[in-house]
């Protein structure tokens, strides 16, 4: 939908007043965004996504908390009652290069009518049950196609997409830190 007041689903006054807001104001684009799990039992947990700060204030909670259940396929010993943290990772990944390409084309002034992103990561798990070795187990490969409906260029379009904070976050080293505290 594009009409004079929205461009990609966006209102293009919010869209100005955001870039405005942090172009003015550098701190305010500084997040920290949160998720707390529960281990429940075997492969399966239970993610909450409720309080994060952004925008220079602290939010405690969302109208509508986020619950996702994380688990394993019965084949790799679980009750298959959500999908897999890897699996939770390309989610992640296709849901960032979508809206990613949907803000920065409106912010560009560039019209997409469908956009459409599959991923497909090649993993393997038996690194994972050595508890001998630290675990390697992790995606050998993703692989990323995005199908768009736009008059922008393949180009365009392709930079665009590649503005993803979660693609950034798997192709350029970010410190993590663990801290273990018994109870």
């Amino acid at each position: 939908m594009n009409n004079s007041n929205t461009i990609n689903g966006f209102h293009c006054d919010d869209l100005q007043r955001l870039n405005k807001s942090l172009q003015s104001n550098p701190d305010s684009a500084q997040f920290k965004l949160r998720a707390k799990n529960r281990w429940i039992e075997g492969a399966q947990s239970i993610t909450l996504v409720s309080s994060f700060k952004g925008m220079g204030r602290e939010f405690s909670a969302r109208r509508t908390p986020f619950i996702q259940t994380t688990d394993t396929p019965q084949i790799l010993a679980g009750k298959d009652l959500g999908p897999t943290p890897l699996e939770e990772l390309l989610v992640a990944l296709a849901a960032s290069v979508t809206t990613t390409l949907a803000y920065r084309a409106a912010v560009a002034n560039l019209v997409v009518q469908e956009i459409e992103c599959d991923v497909e990561g090649d993993a393997e798990f038996q690194e994972l049950m050595n508890a001998s070795e630290p675990a390697s187990a992790s995606f050998k490969q993703i692989r990323v196609t995005v199908r768009a409906k736009s008059d922008a260029s393949e180009e365009q379009l392709t930079a665009l997409c590649a503005a993803s904070p979660v693609l950034a976050a798997l192709t350029r080293p970010v410190p993590v830190s663990i801290a273990v505290e018994k109870n």
